[in-house]
């Protein structure tokens, strides 16, 4: 391996570690997302000519063979790429590590309907509110 390959692998782990974690994970998220999908249309194009059922010879079974795996890793890859998607819209979720949770800030910020009390109680509409 090259110097690129290690700094690559070791620079894509710990965005992984990142987004697993919850440490920054949209701004973690984003460049694994692209590098993903980069990767995924240029390694696993199952659409090419050379892989499809039209450019069929002496070898056809090997080359259908070959392009039903191209096409499983494309999909398997932008399952992962779907669920980085998710992350980058949704964020890390209710408790990350870095200690700013989504959602618990989000429900400080509501303010209650007039006609719920602060237990939470939905009152009558004649009811009067302290």
């Amino acid at each position: 391996p090259t110097l690129v390959d290690v700094a690559v692998l070791l620079l894509g782990g710990a965005l992984c570690a990142r987004v697993v974690l919850g440490l920054q994970s949209r701004l973690s998220a984003i460049p694994l997302l692209l590098t993903l999908l980069i990767t995924n249309l240029y390694n696993y194009n199952f659409w090419h000519p050379h892989l499809s059922a039209y450019a069929m010879h002496a070898s056809g079974a090997i080359q259908m063979h070959e392009a039903d795996a191209q096409r499983f890793m494309f999909f398997q890859t932008l399952s992962a790429i779907g669920g980085l998607v998710l992350v980058v819209v949704h964020g890390s979720g209710g408790a990350p590590v870095d200690g700013r949770p989504q959602l618990w800030r989000a429900a400080q910020s509501v303010t209650p309907h007039p006609s719920v009390s602060p237990r939470g109680n939905v009152l009558p509409p004649d009811a009067k509110v302290d």
